[in-house]
């Protein structure tokens, strides 16, 4: 018979596992859409942007919003999302908000990052509750620096935690 640390232990190893694969599986995807994207007659150009835009999402916008999750870990959850698919639109990653209370009126809001093929960026505030708002930036993929992104992210979620 195996101990409770066994089984726990077990049980971490599966997921880890698990949690590989996934990885495994969203890389692939992410190859697959820029090989499909490089073989498209109308937006086959634009591979180069596709990888500036994940490049993107991986050294600037994923480290703001993991440097952000500990601040905000008591009220709520913050977490990053990216569009992988379809491969004829440039990826859009979200930056999303939930409070841990299901109190209607508690804090839910997200923002997207949606950089057009020109390296124009729009910037969306969708705040859900307690009253839905939208507000929109415009921009330059190059003026998004980590500083400027965590700046924005402090702003977004004070306002979603005062509103």
């Amino acid at each position: 018979m195996t101990s409770s640390g066994d089984d726990a232990r077990v049980r971490e190893t599966r997921l880890r596992e698990a949690v590989e694969r996934a990885l495994e599986h969203l890389q692939a995807g992410r190859r697959q859409a820029e090989e499909d994207l490089s073989r498209s007659p109308v937006h086959g150009t634009h591979v180069d942007m596709l990888r500036r835009i994940r490049t993107f999402h991986k050294e600037v916008l994923l480290p703001a919003v993991n440097a952000k999750r500990s601040v905000v870990e008591h009220v709520g959850a913050l977490w990053l999302e990216e569009d992988i698919d379809p491969p004829h639109q440039m990826p859009r990653a979200f930056v999303r908000f939930s409070s841990i209370s299901t109190n209607a009126q508690a804090p839910r809001a997200y923002m997207t990052f949606h950089v057009a093929e020109d390296g124009t960026v729009l910037v969306s505030r969708n705040f859900e509750t307690p009253v839905k708002t939208t507000e929109v930036t415009l921009g330059r993929l190059e003026e998004l620096s980590p500083e400027t992104v965590s700046a924005a992210i402090d702003d977004f979620l004070l306002r979603a935690l005062n509103a």
